[in-house]
């Protein structure tokens, strides 16, 4: 029998249809065999000092463990207990207790040790099986984990020492949005080349701009930092990328070593070229600007404007045509050689009057 049953108390008032009294006894002496096997714990009364197999006069018991060194414990072979015994395991030492199956069962067991202070509520099929129904510690309130979890078979970022995965050794790659607040993200490496895989710092856009966003006063002031996906040119445009933006800095320095230049040629009849341009007062994004217009100076001086990316929002421009911008710091060399040409001039007139002048009345 594997359930507990009920004495037939036969039909009021006589009842002369019911059990009798031995019959009666019988189902509560079976019921308390079964309650025996299956729900009542007792203590084994000797606590297990060394590596042993257990037997199925352990099972029902509260066993005790308490090994010198660390060992082995064996379970009792399955097939030797009946359906849904229990046995209770406590680790009282301070070594680490291997659970194992009895040699030769093919048995499986849901736990393979127990840490000092640790024990485990167990049962088993009857068949081939001993699984973990309760399992939790027994001497006090801390806790120490030797062991990391592994979620889905996988070994978690932090299995060495809790190694933050933004600074640890090797590339990272961050996916999807993060946040990093209350504290300075640190990313350093030394570089070998001047490959941009090689950066401490490497931002991919794959197939688009690379970027990366910047904002302040609660997002009221907002800027997008960017390598462009054409050109591979360095942009600052404003939060809804309508327009570019400032960029303030103390020295500018371009890059104008006469080893790196080829066909080296002095601008002539700059003069000329500069009277048709001017210089003009200007409102754009809301400030005041002083400058000059792309398309006036693209007349004379192509060289120095280009082309900007299309990928700006913003209205619709008549006949979709790219937005234009000037190298204003290059401007230098029409401007210089402008005033050159001004200075020859100039000389020339002066020591013409003076010529003049000298000459007798």
């Amino acid at each position: 029998m594997s359930t507990l049953q009920k004495v037939n108390l036969g039909t009021p008032p006589t009842a002369v249809d019911g059990d009798t009294a031995r019959g009666a006894n019988t189902k509560a002496n079976a019921n308390v065999d079964v309650l025996n096997t299956q729900i009542a714990l007792t203590s084994n009364p000797a606590t297990i000092t060394a590596p042993q197999a257990l037997t199925i006069a352990h099972v029902g018991k509260r066993v005790n463990i308490n090994l010198a060194s660390a060992g082995t414990v064996n379970l009792p072979a399955a097939a030797t207990c009946a359906a849904d015994q229990v046995i209770h395991l406590r680790n009282i030492g301070a070594t680490v207790v291997t659970l194992a199956i009895t040699v030769g069962s093919g048995d499986a067991v849901g736990l393979s040790k127990l840490n000092a202070g640790e024990s485990v509520l167990m049962d088993t099929d009857g068949v081939h099986a001993w699984a973990v129904l309760m399992r939790g510690r027994s001497n006090s309130d801390s806790e120490t984990l030797n062991a990391r979890p592994i979620w889905g078979g996988l070994t978690p970022w932090d299995s060495g020492n809790l190694v933050s995965p933004i600074v640890a050794a090797g590339a990272q790659t961050i996916t999807g949005t993060k946040t990093f607040s209350g504290a300075q993200v640190v990313i350093s490496k030394i570089p070998a080349s001047n490959n941009f895989n090689d950066a401490p710092l490497y931002v991919s856009g794959l197939t688009g701009n690379g970027s990366i966003g910047l904002n302040s006063n609660n997002n009221a002031s907002s800027l997008v930092v960017r390598c462009s996906a054409t050109g591979s040119a360095f942009e600052v445009v404003n939060f809804n990328q309508a327009a570019y933006g400032p960029i303030t800095c103390s020295v500018l320095s371009q890059t104008s070593d006469l080893r790196l230049k080829n066909d080296v040629s002095t601008i002539e009849g700059a003069m000329q070229k500069l009277r048709n341009l001017r210089g003009v007062y200007y409102t754009m994004d809301g400030e005041r600007g002083v400058g000059v217009i792309a398309q006036e100076v693209k007349l004379e001086f192509p060289e120095l404007v280009q082309e900007l990316p299309q990928d700006l929002d913003g209205p619709p421009r008549p006949g979709d045509q790219p937005l234009l911008g000037v190298k204003y710091a290059n401007m230098v060399g029409a401007l210089l050689q402008g005033l050159l040409e001004t200075d020859a001039a100039l000389r020339s007139a002066i020591a013409r009057v003076e010529a003049l002048e000298a000459r007798p009345a």
